[in-house]
């Protein structure tokens, strides 16, 4: 894996890692730990926190973003709207082929009541809030600091 990736930045140094297990990094090796919609695709709530806790481990500040659940479009999918509603996205992504983002094994979507319970866990200093194309609660992302 990473082969084209290799190719492109040689001098790059490329790391493969495992699917929810412990990051291959010391405790605080980095500065920064940074995730750009990563944390809505590991699956269970107990494998958020395990991401979240691995990224508190190794990095003294993290900054997490994640897709807003309320915002009009849904990011994975396209689907616009439907994902308000648990059944009706269930039943969409079905009948418009999409049905792998139906199950929590491979699409949570994030609200900022649900990102602000996954931060209160993790017993460290936190905010929570939104970014990208900012509307409010309907803006398109949420974003956790971790200091």
């Amino acid at each position: 894996m990473g082969v084209e990736f290799k190719a492109a930045f040689p001098l790059v140094n490329y790391l493969q890692i495992e699917p929810n297990a412990r990051l291959p990094f010391d405790d605080g090796s980095f500065d920064i730990g940074a995730s750009n919609a990563v944390l809505p695709y590991v699956g269970s709530i107990e494998n958020q926190l395990l991401f979240v806790s691995e990224l508190c481990r190794v990095a003294r500040r993290v900054f997490i973003t994640v897709p807003n659940r309320f915002f009009p479009v849904e990011h994975t999918t396209a689907l616009p709207i439907v994902h308000y509603w648990e059944r009706m996205f269930q039943f969409t992504c079905r009948v418009t082929r999409k049905s792998e983002w139906v199950g929590d094994e491979n699409l949570i979507l994030m609200t900022r009541k649900k990102l602000s319970r996954l931060a209160a866990s993790i017993g460290k200093t936190t905010a929570v809030g939104y970014t990208g194309l900012l509307a409010g609660p309907l803006s398109s992302n949420l974003y956790l600091a971790v200091h």
